[in-house]
């Protein structure tokens, strides 16, 4: 049986898109495809990003909803103090929200989606793969196909 590894670029924001753009062409011009591409919605999109981003779903790319703004609130808890010494710095934005506010993120994002023209998101990976307080279980819909967390997917 052959292996096979599934290459993500993470962290496709409006502010680092044009690096994101040619990180991914060189992927693809080393004959890797499709890419999973984690998209943070919040920012400056121009009409030419959300174009490309269609162009690459297209492609075959799976564009993966990746938190809000990607940034977290200040560390309140004893846990999120030391995620965020030890993996996260200030990126893993649903930890300082409670589960109703971390499920408006996720739908605001999801909404992003449509609204760029794109297909709802089938993954959806939490900044620094923290979902907080909201259980797998109880995410809004439209549902995942995948989530992908510390614990797994």
């Amino acid at each position: 049986m052959r292996a096979r590894a599934i290459w993500s670029v993470h962290d496709v924001s409006a502010e680092s898109f044009e690096r994101a753009r040619h990180l991914i062409a060189a992927i693809e011009a080393a004959g890797i495809a499709p890419l999973c591409i984690l998209i943070v919605p919040h920012g400056a999109w121009t009409e030419g990003q959300r174009s490309t981003l269609r162009d690459w779903e297209r492609a075959g790319h799976v564009l993966g909803l990746h938190g809000w703004s990607h940034r977290a609130t200040p560390p309140q808890t004893l846990y999120h103090r030391a995620h965020a010494a030890i993996l996260s710095r200030d990126t893993a934005e649903h930890l300082g929200l409670d589960a109703r506010a971390v499920a408006d993120l996720i739908n605001r994002g999801v909404r992003w989606f449509a609204d760029a023209g794109l297909a709802a998101p089938q993954l959806y990976v939490p900044p620094a793969w923290a979902l907080g307080a909201l259980r797998s279980e109880s995410l809004p819909a439209p549902p995942f196909r995948w989530i992908e967390t510390l614990t797994g997917i």
